[in-house]
């Protein structure tokens, strides 16, 4: 046998090693034997690193590199030497897109300068829509100020598949942005931005599995974080050892149900067809037959999950979705939240959700605290086939003064 090839062998017998003992000692040493694994890798610069150890990596710690790492570019460069050796982009990517940006970075230009690389490497490759999500992620990890942050998410609709899921998200947002600035750059308390597609199969109405981003800086007492209105399940990695993404249609309404009955989903869940209610919009001040369908965890023997969230929606045919009601399961109670439809666009399209590029609808809360300027906004921006792919955004303020800007 070669010694060269028993001597690595016997190499990645020992990273392996390392990284079974960091799997056995989650979460306590993890951080000791990630360390370990990079130190291992950084003194056998010979070594190919393969997929799985580099997945591994990325998957299993945040943030991916210690930023305080006396050979943090180091490592960095290394592993996506080591990818791009192997051919995958979306492990090239992927490293990138795992560089930590703070707002107190001291070494920000050498990140931005590395990054930028990564930038030029994909467009060099005609890879337009990778470039663009690296561009992305810029404005969503608060990179800059507002305005470089605005001007990262023009770059990258300029590059992005105008109609993905990444391209829907970044101009949400970028919505998001320009309202933090039209509020004076005031702080805020969270954000969601999200892209994904709504469709209809029969009478039911689908909503995609989403793509994402958030942003929690602190708690807003009386709102809710996670607003699931039009909103579909949030797209997961199909295991730890894996980059691919997947995720579950989320089934929304069925019109052939009839009053009374339920139908089993996905997830433990269950769809719920209640009895037709006559409700006021608040947007038009109009009163709407609706049809109203409530989605909930299957009840088993009075099982509680905290989180658990029932959700009641009412659908006005030609208008869409006008009223929704949530009820959220904490540790030692429940809490209610109940969202109305407040300003709409509709362009085109008929039925339980009026489905045409353009359609907009902005929703507030019901007893939401003044001092918080909460908007909620959902737009139709592309269509693919019979497939509409849908912008959405939640932003909670600081400034107690709110517009709806169509």
């Amino acid at each position: 046998m070669n010694i060269t090839k028993h001597n690595e062998d016997r190499r990645y017998e020992v990273l392996e090693q390392i990284k079974q003992t960091a799997i056995q000692e989650w979460p306590n040493n993890f951080q000791i034997r990630k360390d370990e694994m990079f130190d291992f890798i950084m003194a056998n610069p010979d070594l190919p690193i393969t997929y799985d150890k580099i997945v591994f990596l990325l998957r299993w710690s945040s943030p991916f590199v210690d930023p305080l790492r006396n050979d943090f570019f180091d490592v960095f460069a290394r592993l996506v030497s080591e990818a791009k050796g192997l051919g995958d982009m979306t492990l090239v990517k992927s490293i990138y897109l795992a560089m930590p940006f703070y707002p107190t970075d001291k070494n920000r230009r050498e990140k931005m300068n590395f990054y930028q690389s990564g930038i030029e490497y994909f467009l060099a490759l005609g890879l337009h829509h990778s470039a663009g999500e690296l561009y992305a992620n810029l404005a969503v990890s608060e990179c800059g100020s507002t305005k470089e942050r605005i001007a990262f998410c023009e770059k990258a609709l300029e590059l992005l598949d105008q109609t993905s899921k990444e391209y829907a998200c970044c101009r949400a947002v970028r919505e998001i942005l320009c309202q933090i600035g039209r509020r004076g750059n005031r702080g805020f308390y969270h954000y969601w931005s999200f892209g994904g597609t709504i469709f209809s199969k029969g009478e039911s109405i689908f909503l995609s599995p989403i793509f994402a981003c958030e942003a929690l800086h602190k708690p807003a007492k009386g709102v809710c974080f996670d607003v699931v209105i039009l909103k579909g399940y949030r797209e997961w990695y199909e295991t730890m050892d894996s980059l691919n993404v997947s995720g579950e249609v989320k089934e929304i309404a069925d019109e052939a149900m009839t009053v009374g009955t339920s139908k089993y989903m996905s997830k433990e869940m269950e769809m719920i067809r209640r009895s037709d209610e006559t409700v006021t919009c608040q947007a038009d001040g109009k009163e709407y037959l609706c049809r109203v369908f409530t989605i909930r965890r299957v009840e088993k023997n009075g099982e509680r999950i905290i989180g658990d969230t029932i959700e009641t929606h009412y659908y006005a045919s030609g208008v869409g979705l006008i009223r929704t009601e949530l009820l959220v399961t904490g540790r030692d109670h429940k809490r209610e939240y109940v969202y109305n439809l407040c300003a709409y666009t509709i362009k085109g399209g008929d039925g339980m959700i009026p489905c045409c590029v353009g359609n907009q609808w902005y929703y507030s809360q019901e007893k939401c605290p003044a001092s918080i300027d909460y908007v909620i906004k959902r737009e139709i921006i592309a269509q693919n086939g019979e497939e509409y792919l849908l912008s959405g955004w939640n932003y909670a303020g600081e400034n107690p003064s709110s517009s709806y800007d169509a």
